[in-house]
């Protein structure tokens, strides 16, 4: 967690010195651009905390409302009730347990637009889309990986096994420009993703929440 905090701390600072640029320069505002592009970072928060990586593309609609697509990766989003699945059965053939979900998104959804500072451009954002995740649960004993089948273990799908399912995300960040043409994004985005059943109406994947706390460094054009 702390190498995350980091991590992120280094993101953070990265983009504040970007948008600092801007008062080192005399410049006009830049010209209205119609759409924008960028690519994104930060860590995922939660009980499982992570790196994100991703990247939005967008076109503004009219007056403060954009329409946009994203896409990207949480390295770990695993709940408590997942780790403590494996960690059960792990615990009953002498092993340890080591679990993770992964989350692949593809999210689109509209933005809304309101000043916040004299150079802040703040916004609020909905989007729902299509989410991948992909389960693991290694067992090791004595720190060495062991297949699971060697100690009598068979894992079902929701321990280890991919599901597509789909999820909603909003949002609160503020934007601002740089050299004209580019432009720094911090954020906060919640998701939450739809249970994924199997044919008997069990649940494979409950719900899951997401946290990406981020920072982006895009181009209007």
């Amino acid at each position: 967690m702390m190498r995350i905090a980091r991590i992120l701390s280094l993101l953070l600072a990265i983009g504040l010195c970007c948008a600092a640029t801007v008062q080192a320069q005399q410049s006009t505002s830049a010209v209205p651009s119609k759409y924008y592009a960028s690519v994104d970072a930060g860590a995922s928060l939660g009980h499982s905390s992570d790196k994100f990586i991703g990247a939005e593309a967008g076109m503004h609609w009219r007056d403060m409302w954009d329409f946009f697509l994203e896409g990207g990766h949480i390295g770990n989003a695993a709940t408590s009730d997942f780790d403590s699945r494996g960690t059960l059965i792990a615990n009953a053939v002498g092993a340890t347990a080591s679990s993770v979900q992964k989350v692949n998104f593809a999210n689109i959804g509209v933005r809304y637009h309101s000043p916040i500072a004299e150079r802040w451009d703040g916004y609020v954002m909905l989007g729902g889309g299509f989410v991948r995740i992909s389960s693991e649960t290694v067992l090791s004993v004595n720190g060495t990986a062991v297949d699971p089948a060697s100690l009598g273990v068979q894992f079902g799908a929701d321990l280890n096994g991919s599901v597509s399912t789909g999820d909603i995300v909003f949002g609160v960040g503020a934007t601002r420009d740089f050299m004209d043409r580019y432009y720094v994004d911090l954020s906060y985005r919640y998701g939450r993703t739809f249970t994924k059943n199997d044919s008997d109406g069990n649940p494979i994947v409950p719900g899951l929440n997401t946290q990406r706390l981020q920072v982006g460094v895009g181009i209007r054009f």
